[in-house]
């Protein structure tokens, strides 16, 4: 069987602690289950509902994630692109070795 201890439940959660005031006994205390349950399910309910929009932001960024990824890629695709054709144009413009022996360079 499963419970609480009253003293330990009442401060955390004094709502649902009753104290009986009776001659022959000392003050004793009880849990009211009825209205515990009613608040673990409320609480319950809004975690639940915290989990869902956390995982919803979750979906969302990781989509985002793999987006930025794929322009990555491409931006990276490019720019190798744009590196070969700019050593491609180095080359094209750099004089062959043949084309310099008749011609005088002054400085």
């Amino acid at each position: 069987r499963f419970g609480f201890i009253a003293d330990d439940l009442e401060s955390v959660v004094p709502q649902v602690v009753r104290t009986t005031h009776r001659a022959e006994l000392e003050d004793q205390k009880s849990v009211v289950y009825q209205d515990l349950i009613a608040l673990l399910t409320s609480a319950a309910q809004s975690q639940q509902k915290r989990l869902d929009v956390q995982q919803t932001a979750i979906e969302d960024l990781t989509r985002s994630i793999v987006e930025m990824r794929e322009e990555l890629d491409q931006v990276r695709e490019e720019q190798e692109q744009d590196e070969l054709e700019v050593q491609r144009l180095i080359q094209a413009m750099q004089p062959s070795a043949g084309s310099l022996s008749g011609v005088a360079v002054s400085v």
